[in-house]
């Protein structure tokens, strides 16, 4: 039997609050990018085709709870990744 170590050096993406969502405008149906982020404050962002202001409303606050249950997993997984690369 052969014994080697493996090291693992996995890169899991940024903190899930950088991550950008497509949002469609609903006047006049542009592609607009915002981050998570912006979602869970609730920001107000301007259309980049028509410059409507579109006001982000998280119903419940369930996209901030889920966002931050999605980032706890993450972290847990790149803890357990880096366990096991020692």
């Amino acid at each position: 039997m052969i014994k080697m170590r493996i090291k693992i050096d996995v890169k899991l993406p940024p903190r899930v609050d950088t991550w950008e969502v497509a949002l469609t405008c609903p006047k006049c149906k542009a592609k607009n990018k915002v981050t998570m982020a912006q979602v869970k404050r609730e920001e107000t962002v301007q259309c980049v085709g028509c410059g409507t202001k579109i006001k982000l409303i998280d119903e419940g606050k369930s996209f901030k709870q889920g966002t931050e249950k999605l980032q706890r997993a993450l972290d847990d997984l790149e803890r357990t990744v880096r366990r096991f690369g020692r």
